[in-house]
Formats: C-alpha cells, sequence, structure tokens
C-alpha cells in the first residue's frame, strides 16, 4: 500500500473518488487488523483474495455467445458424399487444398471463420477435399473449372454454375458473393464472377 501512495504522489495525481475508496480501505483493514486476533485477519483476507480471484477470473474469461467456429466443421470430400448432397438439393461449398501449397496456410484463409459462417447461413454443406496424396484425375474438377492451383473455394448452388475463389480472393468478396447465393430462393447467383 506504501508503494500505491508513492506512485500517486509521485504522479501528483489530485485526490479523485478511486484513491478516496482506496484510503478508506486501508484505514479499515489496519482497524480490523487491531481489533481481531492474528489468526482470524489472514483467514478474512485470504477468502477476499479468493473471491476477488474467482471473480475477476469469471468475468475475464467469459465470452459472448457467439457461434463457434469449431461448431462448424468441415465434412472430408468424397464424390458419393458429393452426389448425396445433390441429390438433397442442398448447396455445396467444397474447398480444394494440399498441404504442400505454396502459402502459409494451405487452405489460403478460405475456411476463415467469416466465410464459414457466411456459407451456414446460406444453407451450403461444407465440404473439404485434402489433395495431398492425390493423383492427376484428381484435379480435374480443378481443370474443368479454370483453376491450375490450390487453395480454391468452389460453390456449388443447387442449380447453375459453380463459382469458384482462389485462395488470393478478398474475403469481402467470398462473403458478397455468397450473399448473393442465399438471395435467391432458388439457388441461382446474379452473376458473381469466378475469380
Amino acid at each position: 500500500m506504501l508503494a500505491c501512495r508513492f506512485w500517486i504522489s509521485a504522479i501528483a495525481i489530485e485526490k479523485t473518488s478511486f484513491t478516496i475508496a482506496l484510503d478508506q480501505w486501508w484505514i479499515a483493514l489496519n482497524t480490523l487488523r487491531r481489533k481481531t486476533s492474528v489468526a482470524i485477519l489472514p483467514t478474512v483476507v485470504m477468502i477476499g483474495g479468493l473471491l476477488a480471484l474467482g471473480s475477476m477470473l469469471f468475468w475475464c474469461n467469459h465470452e459472448p455467445a457467439t457461434r463457434d467456429a469449431e461448431a462448424m466443421q468441415w465434412s472430408v470430400y468424397s464424390r458419393a458424399a458429393f452426389e448425396r448432397t445433390e441429390l438433397e438439393e442442398k448447396p455445396v461449398s467444397v474447398l480444394y487444398f494440399a498441404n504442400w501449397a505454396l502459402s502459409a496456410d494451405p487452405k489460403g484463409g478460405l475456411s476463415a471463420p467469416v466465410i464459414s459462417h457466411s456459407l451456414v447461413d446460406a444453407g451450403f454443406v461444407l465440404m473439404s477435399a485434402d489433395l495431398t496424396d492425390s493423383d492427376v484425375h484428381d484435379f480435374d474438377e480443378l481443370k474443368r473449372l479454370g483453376f491450375k492451383s490450390v487453395p480454391v473455394l468452389v460453390l456449388y448452388p443447387r442449380t447453375g454454375m459453380p463459382v469458384g475463389f482462389c485462395g488470393g480472393a478478398s474475403v469481402s468478396s467470398i462473403v458478397h458473393a455468397i450473399e448473393e447465393f442465399g438471395r435467391y430462393e432458388d439457388g441461382q447467383p446474379s452473376g458473381p464472377a469466378m475469380e
């Protein structure tokens, strides 16, 4: 407490309600210490400290109720699962990636929580295709869509042409395209172009 008073006087802060309350607390603590036995005071201080620490930990670690990106798992892509989802007439998003891709993030930021949330909100089923240990034929779909490298996020609406985004695409352009898909009940976008 002496150090606290030293710093307060060293900075030449006027007496504020905080410093007044601090002084009153210090006086009450000294009065309590004189009136109580030596065995009770440490117990009271310890209980008070534990309550303060517990409430601080509770409030500092209390996160707002938001959707967790982990709750939106990307299922593993397989041709059978993709066709089954198409038969259910659900739009599908497939993230094609490989661990040998020339970026720090093999998924190129295309699995960012904001993108995942937008896809789920628009009703897309999330799938990821790991092309790390793949052969030449696994890239046929990407070649057909005009992509020569990974990572690529391809949105397959219920009807209409698929739309793809490479790893360098901005998050805002991807979210905008997803919102365009969500505006049309039949799944046809107004025309977000492939990037």
